[in-house]
């Protein structure tokens, strides 16, 4: 992260120069500095553990009928939920599906010592499905 966008200062002198309505600027920047500094920084840096995943051969054809779209469909939201479950079950949190693609994150919220155990773990039961 650059040092620019470190700085709120200079964030909020190039805001408040390009607006009528400095005060008000003013005020929501300070009300946003106070309450990152009462939530106790922003960001903060901490050890976490991250599964990406891909569902091998994923990929729906541009010529399949509805049909076979929303069999696709189920059998892909029943695959997610299989995924979730697994990921939660060991402590940690999907951050993301999106297509054939998966994303699941240990430590982010709550960290623990044993996220990167739990991250493996976890992969390996996304694998038996």
């Amino acid at each position: 992260m650059t040092e620019e966008l470190k700085d709120t200062s200079s964030l909020k002198n190039s805001i408040t120069q390009q607006s009528d309505s400095n005060e008000s600027i003013e005020q929501t920047l300070e009300d946003s500095e106070n309450r990152r500094k009462e939530e106790g920084g922003f960001g903060v840096e901490k050890p976490i553990s991250v599964i990406f995943a891909a569902i091998e051969g994923f990929e729906v054809d541009s010529n399949a009928d509805m049909d076979m779209i929303e069999e696709i469909s189920i059998v892909k939201q029943q695959f997610d939920l299989e995924l979730d479950n697994i990921i939660t079950k060991y402590g940690g949190i999907t951050d993301k599906i999106q297509g054939g693609f998966f994303m699941a994150t240990f430590g982010t919220q709550v960290t623990n010592k044993d996220d990167p155990t739990c991250a493996i773990l976890a992969a390996m039961d996304m694998v038996k499905i």
